[in-house]
C-alpha cells in the first residue's frame, strides 16, 4: 500500500512539473506584456494564439496560469511584445485561453 501511495505522489509531482514547464522557456528581459486593446491600437497585430492545460475543475486556476504561460512562450517565439487576453475556457478534461498578440515598437 505504501508503494502505491508513493507512486501516486510521484506521479502527481511529475505532472505538476510538466505543466509549469512553459515558464522556463520565457527569456528574461523580453517578456510579453499583458495589455488592453487601447494599449495596442497602434501596434502590429501578429496572431491569435491558444494555450491549453490538462488542469481543470478545482485546479482551474493553475490550468489558466499554465495555458497563459504557453501563449506567452509562443508569442515570444514570433516576436510579440504584447498580448490582449480574449477568453478562458475551463471544461471537463482541459483548460484553454486565447490571446491576441501584437508587436509594438514603442516598448
Amino acid at each position: 500500500m505504501a508503494q502505491i501511495l508513493s507512486a501516486l505522489i510521484l506521479t502527481f509531482l511529475v505532472g505538476c512539473t510538466a505543466t509549469s514547464a512553459p515558464h522556463k522557456e520565457i527569456k528574461k528581459g523580453s517578456a510579453v506584456k499583458p495589455s488592453t486593446n487601447e494599449m495596442v491600437k497602434s501596434c502590429e497585430y501578429l496572431d491569435d494564439l491558444i494555450g491549453t492545460s490538462g488542469w481543470y475543475g478545482v485546479f482551474a486556476t493553475q490550468g489558466v496560469e499554465s495555458a497563459r504561460a504557453e501563449v506567452l512562450v509562443k508569442a515570444q517565439k514570433i516576436g510579440a511584445t504584447n498580448v490582449v487576453w480574449q477568453s478562458s475556457n475551463v471544461s471537463y478534461g482541459s483548460t484553454s485561453v486565447t490571446g491576441k498578440v501584437y508587436r509594438c515598437n514603442d516598448y
